[in-house]
């Protein structure tokens, strides 16, 4: 009895979930916070403004780390081991309100972080950092894919709260510059002939933006990410945009810039004052010649608009054949054609599938049957090719940009279920908006643009398939947003000369390491957007500026002769390089690349995770998928397992139904174990698993009517089996896992492509611990089901397979304390104790997760993105609460609300991405999950009791065949 009731007590443990409590939140973990009301702006009158000081707030700073012996090398920055480097004191008296920055395993932070509400309070961090030799790195919106807004050290200046806005029937440039924005904004009616304008401080993103001035029927152009702010490297470096094709590019809207000098002054940059600098500040990226604090751009009349979707796949998922590609070819060589009939948008390009969301805006409404002129001869030739599918669409109206936008892109930009896109935009407001950003991290990308020669050029076709990154979640995003006012318009801008011949730009992305090679080839008198390329491209300043480099870095050298501003790549940045941890005026090595950076923080997941990806319509749930109940085109997932058709490769599969379990309403059984389980054979290899709970009568019991699989976890019993990951040392008596689920109840694949399986002898036994729980107000059966897929283990060829246990919180208790908003919780990491194929795996997070990611070696190797309520099932009615929660279920009883009280219902993960056959370890390869949540797009489940919101994990189940 002692020995089964230790066995009995360790089971929490066993399985990796909470017992009861908190688990204290793991290293690693980021989050938003609200700070409360937005600050009023401050209003700035003149060039050298120095009449107000930092507002305090009421953050602390950690003690600075104790100062070492040395000092800095001449001509290079100090770290915080230099005896020179400001005490404490000195850092709170020039900038009231600074603190220290975080350290995390998912990110290593500058020193101290600064978040200026005023333009004073940037003034005093650039003079700051200046005169003590301080690196000094910016974010605003902390969309940067290459990280420039970043660094391990030094100090970074956060000014995503500098507000204002007032909108303007006209502007004329002067030496004094517009003034600025106070109070409310204000309403125009645009005058006809007159071109609008709008006056706004750089913390406001381009949704924000647009949302504040649609009262006077005016948009601006602004990124497909709402949160990405206008003003920021987003324009600097060119910056394109849903309408770029009619308008031009942000650079091009223009009229005006406020800017922080290196020098610490407030300068004013426009057509006649300090003309050189405003044209370098229009192309030659941001960071890099000085700060800019507030805006003046073109503001345009709101046009209507038709969007088209489509999506179209070939129809061998597995392996597609040549017309896959042949069909994406002749799509590219159409482009240039419907975007003169004012088509353009974004379209993507999967291994397998195609799927686009194109819109059309002329000078008169088109309607659907226009927009369906253009684009019906182009799907059907698609669909013609060998090996191609039908092409499935979906037309919408928008009467305003602003419609459009919130309906298609907005602030989740898509990524999330699609449901409540007001309650979203004020969580953003909420935790993006007024407490300051935080950079995103870096994500591989590779791109190149392309104009009409190349898109109709025979090696097209080659050239795709060539460039297809061969990583998780490999991809080519095309962007239909040049040609038209781009190709005529910015003559007196910066902004590198192919785009003024480019219709495309196309960018490979994916978790791993690629290049797009080929598409270089393929354009070779092209080059690259910088804000989303690789930062191995070579031939950078000549990709990424061409003949405009010599005069911008002519430009940085005289409005930055110290380098107070360095960002890489960015103009000038061969001129510095990273030398044993400092960035010193020591110039770098290879001319052909730019010098390599010192922030290595990679982007939580997969460029494709919907809150940080910069592309629209890529979220997982995503209202641009088809209207049906398919999965997205590149999501792998298993087909649930039917006990009535044999399994792979001639397996039987068996269902066991375990139970009953009585739940009162409101009830839950909380992590209890079952020792001995029927089993679904013996001497034999399991090798696939799925989860689910049903009522008697075998209708299928899940949130939309109260019933919630919470999680169970199946283990192996018998001499010699412990848990790979966690079954040595003090928790040695810890059993092996074999299997897990969540109300997620996705298959699990132990064999991926390979002849492997969960060996169980004759000695062997399983047992479970399961947490179940009912939120209808009746009391409620349920019974749990395991699909077991099995061979006998004389089966020829098969082999053992080991499950690998991957936790955000290693050994630990799994669950910990919820956040709201973006972060990241990341694991300390598992040295393996075997070698061989990762053959397939699958995450788990809780409602608000988006994906999970599992790096070997520091290298992201597995992506596995959660959809949302893709079948009626997996979303509970209602939002209010657990009162008058009743509807009918398949069984005709009554549970959950169905939404009599006019709210909708509340979308459930539904689906765990698969990755297979994806890496290889070797013994000592290190194993590191990430999770990553975001509440904006996915709301947080209310605890049980009511008492705030349900614990959060990140768990993988890594199958590993030796």
């Amino acid at each position: 009895m002692k020995c089964l009731a230790l066995l009995a007590a360790g089971l929490h443990v066993a399985a990796g979930f909470p017992h009861g409590g908190h688990d204290p939140v793991p290293t690693g973990v980021t989050s938003s916070h609200d700070h409360g009301d937005e600050p009023a702006p401050t209003s700035v009158t003149s060039s050298h403004d120095h009449g107000h000081e930092p507002t305090p707030t009421s953050a602390t700073p950690s003690p600075t780390p104790t100062p070492g012996d040395g000092t800095a090398p001449a001509g290079c920055r100090l770290l915080n081991t230099d005896s020179t480097w400001p005490q404490l004191d000195a850092w709170e008296a020039a900038l009231p309100g600074v603190v220290a920055g975080n350290d995390t395993e998912a990110a290593i932070r500058p020193d101290y972080i600064f978040a200026a509400e005023d333009v004073p309070a940037v003034q005093a961090t650039v003079k700051f950092a200046a005169q003590n030799n301080i690196r000094l790195s910016v974010v605003n919106s902390g969309h940067d894919f290459l990280g420039r807004n970043d660094a391990p050290s030094g100090l970074s200046l956060d000014i995503s709260m500098l507000k204002g806005l007032k909108v303007l029937e006209s502007f004329t440039p002067s030496e004094a510059g517009a003034e600025s924005p106070s109070g409310d904004v204000n309403v125009i009616a645009p005058v006809a002939g007159q071109q609008a304008a709008v006056t706004f401080g750089a913390g406001y993103g381009t949704q924000e933006l647009n949302e504040a001035i649609d009262p006077s029927k005016l948009f601006t152009l602004g990124a497909a990410h709402g949160s990405v702010r206008t003003a920021g490297g987003y324009a600097q470096a060119g910056g394109h945009a849903p309408l770029s094709s009619k308008y031009g590019l942000a650079a091009d809207q223009v009229l005006e810039y406020k800017v922080v000098t290196a020098d610490g002054e407030l300068v004013v940059a426009n057509s006649v004052s300090n003309t050189d600098l405003f044209w370098a500040l229009r192309g030659g990226g941001g960071g890099t010649f000085g700060i800019v604090v507030e805006a003046t751009i073109k503001a345009h009349p709101s046009p209507s608009m038709n969007v088209i979707q489509w999506w179209i796949n070939a129809t061998n998922g597995e392996d597609p054949s040549q017309g896959f590609w042949d069909a994406a070819a002749y799509l590219h060589s159409e482009l240039p054609t419907i975007n003169e009939k004012g088509v353009q948008g974004y379209y993507y390009v999967y291994p397998n599938a195609m799927k686009a969301t194109f819109l059309t805006t002329t000078d008169e409404q088109p309607d659907q049957e226009a927009v369906s002129a253009i684009w019906t001869p182009i799907l059907d030739k698609m669909a013609g090719f060998e090996g191609m599918e039908p092409a499935t669409t979906k037309f919408y109206d928008f009467a305003s940009y602003a419609e459009f936008y919130s309906a298609i892109l907005g602030e989740t930009e898509c990524g999330g279920d699609g449901h409540d896109h007001e309650h979203k935009r004020s969580l953003m407001k909420r935790h993006d908006g007024d407490h300051g950003s935080m950079p995103m991290g870096i994500i591989p990308l590779d791109s190149r643009l392309l104009g009409k020669e190349h898109l109709q050029s025979p090696d097209v076709a080659q050239a795709l398939k060539d460039s297809m990154p061969q990583v998780p979640d490999g991809q080519l995003r095309g962007h239909l947003v040049g040609g038209g006012a781009v190709l005529t318009g910015g003559e007196d801008t910066s902004v590198l000369p192919a785009w003024r011949k480019a219709y495309v730009h196309l960018i490979g992305t994916g978790a791993g390491v690629f290049k797009v090679d080929p598409l270089r080839a393929l354009a070779p008198d092209s080059g690259a957007y910088v804000n989303e390329a690789s930062a191995l491209n070579p031939d950078w300043k000549n990709d990424f500026w061409g003949s405009n480099y010599e005069r911008l870095s002519e430009i940085k050298t005289q409005y930055d002769p110290e380098g107070v501003f360095w960002v890489t790549p960015g103009v000038n940045a061969d001129e510095y390089s990273i030398v044993e941890g400092r960035l010193c005026n020591t110039a770098s090595t290879d001319p052909d690349l730019a010098p390599p950076s010192d922030n290595k923080n990679i982007a939580a997941g997969a460029p494709d995770n919907g809150g940080s990806s910069p592309f629209p319509g890529t979220g997982g749930a995503c209202p641009s998928e088809p209207p049906t109940d398919e999965l997205p085109p590149d999501f792998l997932d298993e087909p649930d397992l039917d006990a009535s058709k044999p399994g792979k490769d001639g397996a039987t599969v068996t269902k066991i139904r375990y139970g009953p379990y009585q739940l009162d309403a409101m009830d839950m059984i909380s992590n209890r174990p079952d020792l001995n389980m029927e089993a679904p054979c013996e001497d034999c290899y399991i090798t696939a698993l799925q989860a689910n709970l049903e009522y008697e009568d075998g209708t299928t019991a899940n949130v939309n009517t109260g019933a919630w699989l919470h999680h169970m976890v199946l283990y192996k019993n018998g001499l010699g089996n412990k848990d790979l990951v966690c079954g040595s040392g003090l928790i040695s008596l810890m059993p092996e896992r074999i299997y897990a689920s969540g109300n997620e109840r996705s298959v699990s694949r132990a064999n991926g492509v390979a002849q492997y399986g969960i060996e169980l002898g004759s000695g062997d036994s399983i047992g479970m611990i399961y947490d179940l729980m009912n939120e209808s107000d009746e009391a409620q059966t349920y019974y749990l089901t395991i699909t077991y897929e099995h061979l006998p283990k004389s089966t020829s060829g098969y082999k053992p397979v080991s499950m690998a246990w991957l936790d955000i919180t290693d050994c630990g208790l799994s669950a910990v304390p919820a956040q709201q908003g973006q972060f990241v919780l990341k694991s300390k990491g598992w040295k393996s104790t075997v070698s061989g194929r990762l053959l397939s795996a699958s995450g788990h997070v809780h409602n608000g997760g988006v994906n999970t990611t599992i790096y070997l070696n520091g290298d992201p190797v597995c992506v596995s993105r959660q959809l949302y309520g893709r079948t009626p099932d997996f979303v509970a009615p209602g939002h209010g609460g657990h009162e008058g929660m009743k509807a009918k279920r398949q069984d005709g009883h009554e549970g959950h609300d169905g939404g009599e009280d006019g709210m909708e219902g509340k979308p459930s993960i539904s689906d765990a991405e698969m990755c297979v056959d994806f890496a290889t370890v070797n013994e000592g390869d290190e194993l590191v999950i990430s999770a990553y949540y975001d509440t904006d797009l996915h709301p947080l489940d209310e605890a049980h009791d009511g008492s705030g919101f349900e614990d959060v994990m990140g768990i993988s189940r890594v199958y590993i065949g030796t």
